[in-house]
């Protein structure tokens, strides 16, 4: 449970938290707030210090947090529903099992993180840096990715249909049986991505850079490849399905 004194300081105002927290922290270098199931809704945390905070359970929904300091920070099944997390620098954090819809985490610094199963549906993450984050089975239904850092990004089974990933870099990312169905992937960067089983039913992959990336049942079935990059691969792939449906041709005739 969550430490009252730390919760009625906190609540007090971010500058006097700010103050004592560093205190603390130069007596004890392994100091970690505690607020694990404490309620922190709609509160402004401007730039609080939370660097290591246990915050397990705890609800944060409607609350600012833009440029918090929430470096491996433990936000395990915490609700963040609405809250405002932009710029706020979360590296190495764990956000598992979150229920964090329509949350704003722009240009948040999410490297690192674990976020596996997070609900995360319409979530702006736009210019936010993923690079080597795990958000595998995360539900992201409509979440907006433009230009965002998802380099080698582990989403497999995740849920990203119709998200928005104008420009994204998902280089060398994991999106094994992920759901990217009426995906927006205009000039995506997917180089090297793990694409086995991948759903691109009815997205747009205008221009999009798939080569070296990684084909095994991958579905394009309706998606809009013009101009894209493709893998040799995904080219033989197609020759082949052409050459075996003349030969049937040939045969029936």
């Amino acid at each position: 449970m969550a430490d009252h004194i730390q919760v009625r300081l906190l609540k007090s105002g971010v500058a006097c938290w700010n103050v004592w927290c560093a205190q603390r922290r130069q007596e004890n270098a392994e100091f970690k707030p505690d607020f694990s199931k404490a309620d922190l809704s709609n509160l402004n945390l401007r730039e609080a210090d939370l660097y290591k905070a246990d915050l397990e359970e705890a609800n944060l929904s409607g609350t600012i947090l833009c440029k918090a300091d929430l470096r491996e920070a433990d936000i395990d099944f915490a609700t963040l529903s609405g809250a405002n997390l932009r710029k706020a620098v979360l590296s190495g954090a764990t956000l598992r099992e979150t229920h964090s819809e329509g949350i704003n985490l722009r240009y948040a610094n999410l490297r690192k993180a674990i976020m596996s199963r997070a609900h995360l549906a319409g979530a702006d993450l736009y210019g936010a840096s993923l690079g080597g984050a795990s958000l595998e089975a995360a539900d992201l239904q409509k979440a907006d990715f433009n230009g965002a850092q998802l380099s080698g990004v582990n989403l497999a089974g995740a849920n990203l249909r119709e998200a928005i990933l104008t420009g994204a870099d998902l280089e060398d990312a994991n999106l094994n049986r992920t759901d990217l169905r009426n995906g927006h992937l205009v000039r995506a960067n997917l180089k090297g991505a793990n694409l086995h089983e991948t759903n691109f039913s009815g997205a747009n992959l205008r221009e999009a850079d798939l080569s070296e990336a990684l084909l095994k049942n991958t579905d394009f079935s309706g998606a809009d490849l013009l101009r894209a990059i493709l893998p040799e691969s995904f080219a033989h792939g197609r020759l082949r399905s052409a050459l075996l449906r003349l030969l049937r041709i040939f045969r029936e005739a």
